[in-house]
């Protein structure tokens, strides 16, 4: 949930307490509300997260307002690109069974969501990788964008 009874400030974005964000930018009065995990992506000015919302590996616009519980860009396995699409195909080194394959991390990495300004994306959405939604685009609540 967003916080209210605190001030939005150009220079830096509000983020609650209870979010992890990692190799993120920001403009202008961003605010996160509580328990959303933001990874690689840049939050437009003026954007809001609601609240326990994902978002990795992309570009949202201006002027965005992302409800509760969106998923943007959740990642995905690699069902066309290995014949087995377990984590253990690729990411061996949790197991101690070798290295990782670099070559999945950069497949997901390609697959970058972008969104146009004044984007509005509803409660429980999901916007898988690889989509770009324009300026002005509606999400409409539970929707699945691919």
């Amino acid at each position: 949930m967003l916080d209210f009874t605190k001030t939005l400030r150009a220079e830096e974005p509000l983020i609650h307490p209870t979010c992890t964000v990692n190799r993120c930018t920001y403009g202008e009065y961003v605010e996160l509300g509580d328990h959303c995990i933001a990874n690689d992506c840049h939050i437009g000015s003026y954007t809001y997260l609601f609240g326990h919302n994902d978002v990795y590996n992309a570009r949202i616009g201006k002027f965005n307002s992302i409800a509760t519980g969106v998923r943007v860009n959740p990642v995905q396995h690699p069902m066309r690109e290995r014949a087995a699409a377990h984590h253990l195909t690729y990411r061996a080194a949790h197991y101690g069974l070798g290295e990782d394959d670099p070559a999945i991390i950069d497949w997901r990495m390609d697959l970058k969501v972008t969104t146009g300004n004044d984007v509005w994306i509803g409660h429980n959405a999901i916007v898988m990788g690889g989509v770009t939604l324009g300026d002005g685009a509606v999400v409409a609540a539970g929707a699945g964008v691919t």
